[in-house]
């Protein structure tokens, strides 16, 4: 094989794990935002750096759940559990710490879909 053949691979398998990282940190940015939007719909103060430390539990379990088909599921039970374990706290709150998140999922989802069906179509005609 060619050289420059081996060096596209390299680069390739480099875009993939650039792609996880760039995952991992916006999940992560996304995580701290909205469970503190969470912490305060339940009435739970924590510190900046438990939250932050939550977080990124939960963004690295989204990140390699997220890999597998239908894993956003199991992440977003294993989010809960995660918020009911470090914030003390049952299932029902867990689950309201989780809402925004939950909330901005679907309007992303929603955003797209519809950027999607418009596109589809003004390619129509």
């Amino acid at each position: 094989m060619p050289s420059n053949a081996m060096l596209g691979l390299g680069f390739l398998g480099f875009g993939v794990f650039a792609i996880i990282i760039f995952v991992f940190i916006v999940g992560l940015i996304l995580e701290l935002i909205n469970t503190f939007i969470g912490l305060k719909i339940v009435k739970i103060d924590s510190e900046f750096i438990e939250i932050l430390k939550v977080s990124s539990y939960k963004a690295v379990t989204n990140t390699i759940l997220g890999l597998l088909p239908f894993g956003f599921i199991l992440a977003f039970v294993v989010a809960i559990y995660i918020n009911k374990t470090f914030f003390d706290t049952d299932w029902k709150n867990g689950l309201l710490i989780e809402l925004p998140l939950l909330v901005l999922g679907l309007v992303i989802g929603l955003f797209f879909m519809l950027m999607m069906i418009f596109s589809f179509i003004a390619f129509a005609y």
